[in-house]
């Protein structure tokens, strides 16, 4: 059996390096068209909203000037009637001030010292209850709740209007009490006398607390400041009354 003999082998050849592929450099970003209308778009959205935020807030100033306008209107309408009603029991020093019935305190005082006859204080506490009660009436008939619809923000005014009726009305109570203490004698007078001036001393505390919330509408509608002249002739406070035996 013939054995087959070893060959030469035959070398491989060295394989061919692979050819150079061509990169391309990266653009700058800068360069870049695409960043640039990403800029652009990213600006102009921007201009877009700081347009339309502006004419927003134009339009929402607008808004609120013609309210506040419309409110200063009311408030202006809804103070005049209101004084106007007021004019039998007193008159306002401006337009954050108004004593009421301010010849009372005197009428209890002149009482309590012998000063005021009896028969003076009856007359002068019967004129007050008349005024009091003429007051009220015209109060009564200001629509202060048909005034202010649509104006939330105005509801404290009819309130201010409804203590102005209960302060009125206390005051023909202090007039009863003065006619009562006019026609008393001794101790019970005196006691009288006391009731008299507490009882005015809760009027003239709900009254004013009403005519406040009509101040207080003005001064926030530029109508009126609270910095107000000092009374000529140094004149009482319609909190004062004569102090209890």
């Amino acid at each position: 059996m013939a054995i087959k003999g070893k060959g030469k082998t035959k070398r491989r050849g060295v394989g061919a390096a692979p050819k150079q592929v061509y990169v391309k450099p990266k653009t700058p970003i800068l360069a870049r068209k695409g960043f640039w209308i990403i800029v652009g778009s990213v600006a102009l959205a921007a201009i877009v909203i700081s347009v339309v935020s502006a004419i927003l807030v134009h339009n929402g100033n607008k808004h609120k000037a013609a309210q506040r306008a419309a409110e200063a209107a009311v408030v202006r309408n809804f103070g005049t009637q209101l004084d106007n009603a007021l004019a039998p029991v007193g008159q306002g020093t401006s337009l954050t001030s108004f004593q009421a019935l301010p010849d009372l305190s005197a009428d209890i005082s002149g009482l309590q010292s012998g000063k005021l006859s009896a028969k003076a204080a009856i007359k002068k506490a019967n004129a007050a209850s008349a005024k009091a009660q003429s007051a009220l009436a015209a109060v009564q008939k200001v629509n202060g709740s048909s005034m202010i619809a649509g104006h939330s923000n105005l509801n404290n005014l009819v309130i201010g209007q409804q203590q102005i009726q209960s302060g009125l009305q206390l005051y023909q109570q202090v007039a009863d009490a003065v006619k009562l203490s006019a026609e008393a004698t001794g101790p019970l007078q005196k006691k009288l006398i006391a009731h008299a001036g507490s009882l005015l001393l809760t009027a003239n505390q709900v009254f004013q607390g009403g005519y406040e919330a009509l101040v207080g509408e003005r001064v926030r509608l530029g109508l009126a400041s609270l910095t107000a002249p000092p009374t000529p002739g140094g004149g009482t406070t319609p909190g004062n009354v004569p102090p209890s035996p």
